[in-house]
């Protein structure tokens, strides 16, 4: 196995487990993981992805009318769970959200159908990450080293072009569930296109033809629809699929 290799390739949890178990030697930290039905996907946050969208309008607007519409929400000061909140719900915002868990990664590389193309686990090393901006481990999202990178989403600040590994408050069981983590972008270039991306980012491809064994073993290992997604909504959806 090359781990000085850009892109690796796993054919099946066994592989997976295999894989980051050598990854785990080169980190200083601990590895974080996103997946990809496309493997050609870049890393970049939704908000960056599309011409036109004002994130400070989309932001100050959804402070404006949430209070209507939920029951908990954050001070209008707290800037930093304002963001988590939006990107909960599916608001596009900087923050890029991954998981502690490499099955709950997989879960999202895999579950979904989009073709018959290869698929992708991203493992990042956010200590790593964070380090080349001079930011020692992983600070909340409401650290001092963050808090520009968060005003700027609001229209505050210059926000600065650097990209950060950050931690944020669990707001409800399904972010705990999946281990919610975060990078938080002030760069509208992808995460994987940075010119050191090789010391703290490492790709898994998972080849088209090995979609449904990695189904079949994260099925079996529990990882479901249902206990990622602890509603009603997706119980039935589940249960509609003939899924265990």
């Amino acid at each position: 196995m090359d781990l000085d290799s850009a892109t690796l390739t796993v054919r099946n949890v066994g592989e997976l487990v295999a894989t980051l178990q050598a990854l785990h030697g080169k980190a200083s930290g601990p590895l974080w993981f996103r997946g990809h039905r496309c493997a050609q996907w870049q890393l970049r946050p939704t908000v960056h992805r599309a011409q036109g969208l004002r994130e400070a309008d989309l932001a100050s607007q959804f402070v404006l009318e949430a209070p209507a519409r939920h029951s908990a929400i954050p001070a209008l000061d707290d800037l930093s769970a304002w963001l988590t909140l939006m990107r909960h719900y599916g608001l596009p915002s900087r923050l890029l959200d991954w998981t502690d868990s490499p099955l709950v990664a997989a879960y999202f590389a895999v579950a979904y159908e989009q073709g018959e193309g290869d698929r992708a686990i991203w493992a990042l090393r956010p200590v790593e990450l964070n380090e080349l901006h001079g930011v020692q481990g992983i600070p909340f999202l409401t650290h001092d080293a963050v808090r520009s990178l968060v005003e700027h989403a609001f229209g505050r600040g210059h926000g600065g072009g650097m990209t950060l590994a950050v931690r944020a408050a669990q707001m409800d069981l399904r972010m705990a569930l999946q281990a919610a983590r975060y990078t938080i972008h002030g760069s509208t270039d992808a995460l994987d296109e940075s010119a050191d991306a090789s010391s703290f980012l490492s790709q898994l491809v998972i080849p088209g033809e090995a979609v449904d064994q990695f189904k079949a073993d994260l099925s079996l290992l529990g990882i479901r629809r249902s206990v990622l997604f602890p509603d009603l909504e997706h119980l039935a959806k589940e249960l509609q699929e003939g899924q265990p």
